[in-house]
Parts: C-alpha cells; structure tokens; sequence
C-alpha cells in the first residue's frame, strides 16, 4: 500500500540542505512524497523506468530475477539513497526490482516532472540536481568502500 504525503510536512533534511525555504512550495509541484509499507513491490524488473526514488526513511531492496530462487539481492538501500536514478536517465525499463523490506518514505521525481522542472525552475534545477548526484556519488563510494583492492 501507497500513501501520499505533502512534502512541506515532514521535510527530508539533507533534501532541504538542497534547496532554500523559499522552494519548497515549487518543489511540492514536482516531487511527490510517498509512504510504501514493507512487502510493497515499487517496481518489477522489466517496468518501464518512469521515476527517481529518494529513500527519506526504511529500507528497500533491489533484486535481480534468477530461476534458482526469488531473486538475488543486489543491494540493500536506506534513508538518504537514491535509487532508479540509472534507468530513468538511460530511458530504458528497469534492471532490477525494488521491494519494500522495512516501512519507508520516499520522494519520487518522475521523467516528466523531472523535465519540466529543469525548463521551468532555473533557480531551483541546479541545487536539486546537485543533490541528486551528491546522492549518486555516496552510493557509488559506499559501494567501492565494501571491496577495498
């Protein structure tokens, strides 16, 4: 189960690092803020990559389909990741599935909002992608970090 939350209620800290005060009414335009409760299925391995996920609180599980079991775990992601971000940029469907595994809230940011806020919002484009990317970036070393040379 899904339900909606408004983004000026419970603010994700390092997302409003990201952007002034004065934003978060335009940012409530294009995020939308969502409770997904665990043993919910986000998205299937094959879906199209319609949106972003900012993990603001739980844990979410990516998974690959293998024919031996349900599907391997491919990570295992909590407050202050993002996920889906590679899909959605290359267009393409989604390679891997993400599953519920712990009551989470999540900001999602779908293609057309995405668009839209980068032609509209030029004051407020370049912080939240930079954020998207911060975010991007600490997944990448967390991952790099596991596996020392």
């Amino acid at each position: 189960m899904i339900e909606e939350k408004d983004f000026s209620v419970e603010p994700f800290a390092g997302f409003i690092r990201a952007i002034s005060e004065n934003h978060h009414r335009i940012a409530n335009q294009y995020f939308e803020w969502l409770r997904a409760f665990a043993g919910h299925w986000l998205w299937q391995e094959g879906d199209p990559a319609e949106s972003i996920a900012i993990i603001v609180s739980g844990k979410i599980q990516l998974l690959k389909k293998h024919p031996d079991n349900d599907g391997l775990v491919v990570g295992t992601y909590s407050g202050g990741s993002i996920i889906g971000e590679e899909s959605c940029a290359a267009d393409t469907i989604r390679l891997t599935s993400a599953k519920v595994v712990e009551g989470s809230n999540l900001l999602l940011l779908n293609k057309s909002s995405l668009k839209k806020l980068i032609r509209q919002e030029c004051k407020l484009a370049p912080d939240i992608l930079s954020y998207l990317l911060e975010l991007q970036a600490n997944r990448h070393a967390s991952l790099l970090n596991k596996y020392p040379d």
